[in-house]
């Protein structure tokens, strides 16, 4: 009878106890849950390109609050500091780095490449926004027709001085050999319907959103969009031409 009474006292307790450590570890999943939201609330109310809080928000998904915290303020020191020109072309890299990423190239390619423009912005705060490099891994560079990280750094630099770059920086974030004559179009030399699609696909819209806000069927805002890109042999010259435009 003792040992009965013994072992529902240790089984209360143990309960008690379970009970405890659960209602306490709910609070804490609770208030973890409430900081994230309010971080996601503070990316959302930024005047940033729609495509950089989108990463923002997918970006905060996978990491804890605080590193969250200095990332967040990392990237918005960085973002602020660049001026309207470099800002498109950031956009511009990240967005060639995304299409060869969807074409399934060789993975230590990819690897040599930075992870996503996010990250970039924010190791770049270390170096003054300008001398960190795209590329990642030096002793996969000599398999690849990219040789050297520095001609990366040197056209950050660059850009940070405002310079323009024609398409050494392309050739290098795609692997190509830039041997063809350079071939300039000026953004003005675009039909109006190619100027606007692009100007809202380098802020982040589908093709869906830009076939509402102009008022035309998807496909048609597709065309646009491809059209006008098609037109410039280098898509960062596109991106520094478009610097110079309010969007």
């Amino acid at each position: 009878m003792c040992e009965s009474d013994i072992t529902m006292q240790e089984l209360i307790e143990e309960y008690r106890l379970n009970r405890r450590l659960l209602l306490a570890r709910l609070r804490e999943m609770d208030r973890s849950a409430r900081e994230r939201q309010r971080t996601l609330q503070r990316i959302r109310s930024m005047s940033w390109p729609k495509w950089l809080r989108l990463d923002l928000e997918q970006y905060a998904d996978t990491k804890d609050r605080q590193y969250l915290e200095v990332f967040v303020y990392q990237a918005e020191a960085v973002w602020e500091s660049l001026t309207p020109k470099q800002q498109v072309a950031v956009q511009e890299i990240r967005r060639v780095i995304q299409e060869l990423r969807e074409e399934e190239m060789d993975r230590s390619y990819l690897r040599s490449m930075a992870r996503d423009m996010l990250f970039t912005l924010a190791q770049m705060s270390r170096y003054g926004a300008v001398q960190e490099r795209l590329l990642w891994e030096r002793e996969e560079l000599s398999r690849h027709r990219v040789t050297r990280a520095a001609a990366v750094q040197e056209a950050l630099e660059r850009l940070a001085a405002q310079e323009s770059f024609e398409d050494e920086l392309l050739a290098l974030l795609s692997g190509e050999a830039e041997e063809r004559p350079r071939v300039r179009v000026s953004f003005h030399q675009l039909s109006p319907q190619q100027r606007e699609a692009l100007k809202l696909a380098l802020q982040g819209f589908s093709r869906k959103e830009i076939a509402e806000m102009l008022h035309v069927r998807k496909g048609t805002a597709d065309v646009h969009v491809r059209r006008g890109r098609k037109k410039f042999k280098n898509g960062v010259q596109l991106a520094l031409d478009l610097g110079d435009e309010e969007i």
